[in-house]
């Protein structure tokens, strides 16, 4: 009877301690919960990346399995885990980026994040030198040698030629004397006295004063690549697998800057962007007139299809730094995320669309 007693008591005090241990078993496994989103900024400019971390509490049994699933409206998300790269969409206005930790979607947490446009940059414009005016030489005077002018060349006097006297004989008896004519002296011509001739000079030509020339200098005129922001996807995949995936960028296939590539990114709706070709390889490109194609050739094994080759899937493009090192956060431009299905109509019956999901 004792022994009876005694079990009789003793027996909810064991269903109470079963029912205790049950509890407090289930509240250790059910304590996961998300304390914040941390991003490094809650205002990015249209293109730029950023780090966004979860912060999260559980319960004791530390190897419960979690799976993080990102979302993001408008922007892409890379990466998985605690810890992803979030890069802002081309176009100014808002975003929400959304996280979830179970397969109900009853933990999750959403976080607002203002998408901005840069400052436009002030380009400095170098002052032009002007070069000095060139001094205009001072005409030389040249001295006229003056002209030695002849002395006048003495006009000589006149001769005067005496007449010797003629002895006139005594007369005699003789018949009368006859009177001999005496012949004039002729009387020279006087010398014509030379006038000093005046020799002109020649004119000495005067330099002519020339106004300075002013030699420009040549202008230097840079060339400026435009780099666009934005990538456009022209063919879609329409139901098969193989199915070329094109895009435009610009009309020009040398207007990539240096050290840059594109990567086209394949994934499973629902999943994180995972790239689907070597964007250090661009060779494997095909491009005319700035429109690009790639194909692929093994579909199940791209990183971003889990293996599936049916269902809905996502794709992108982004234009991204390979040089000298590849860390698929340094984007320059993005294209519009795309859906497109395999095996079956999509979720929404379109091939449109893109971003993710809200809260």
């Amino acid at each position: 009877m004792r022994l009876r007693l005694f079990v009789k008591k003793l027996l909810p005090l064991i269903v109470i301690g079963i029912v205790s241990l049950t509890l407090v078993g289930c509240s250790s496994e059910q304590k996961l919960q998300i304390k914040e989103l941390k991003p490094d900024k809650r205002e990015i400019n249209i293109a730029e990346t950023m780090t966004v971390e979860v912060d999260f509490v559980w319960g004791e049994k530390s190897d419960l399995d979690i799976e993080f699933r990102w979302y993001a409206e408008n922007g892409v998300i890379s990466g998985d885990g605690a810890i992803v790269t979030y890069q802002a969409p081309a176009k100014p206005g808002g975003d929400k980026l959304r996280v979830v930790l179970d397969e109900e979607g009853k933990i999750s947490k959403s976080i607002d994040i203002a998408i901005m446009a840069p400052e436009p940059t002030a380009t400095a414009i170098p002052p032009t030198s002007t070069p000095e005016p060139t001094a205009t030489p001072e005409p030389t005077n040249t001295p006229i040698p003056p002209t030695s002018t002849p002395e006048p060349t003495a006009t000589p006097e006149p001769t005067n030629t005496p007449i010797p006297p003629t002895a006139t004989p005594e007369p005699t008896a003789t018949p009368e004397p006859t009177n001999t004519p005496i012949p004039p002296t002729a009387t020279p011509e006087p010398t014509a006295t030379l006038e000093p001739t005046n020799t002109p000079a020649p004119p000495t030509a005067t330099p002519e004063s020339k106004e300075p020339t002013v030699t420009p200098l040549p202008t230097h005129t840079p060339t400026v690549m435009v780099v666009s922001s934005v990538i456009h996807l022209t063919s879609p995949p329409t139901g098969s697998s193989a199915s070329p995936y094109q895009w435009q960028y610009g009309n020009d296939c040398e207007n990539i800057p240096l050290d840059y590539g594109f990567e086209l990114r394949i994934w499973k709706s629902g999943l994180a962007p995972a790239g689907a070709m070597d964007a250090k390889k661009q060779e494997q490109l095909t491009c005319n007139r700035g429109r690009y194609s790639f194909t692929i050739g093994n579909f199940e094994a791209l990183a971003g299809t889990e293996g599936a080759t049916t269902g809905d899937f996502e794709w992108d493009v982004i234009l991204v730094r390979i040089k000298p090192d590849y860390n698929g956060q340094d984007v320059l431009a993005t294209s519009e995320i795309r859906r497109f299905t395999i095996g079956g109509a999509s979720d929404d019956g379109s091939n449109g669309g893109g971003g993710g999901l809200g809260n």
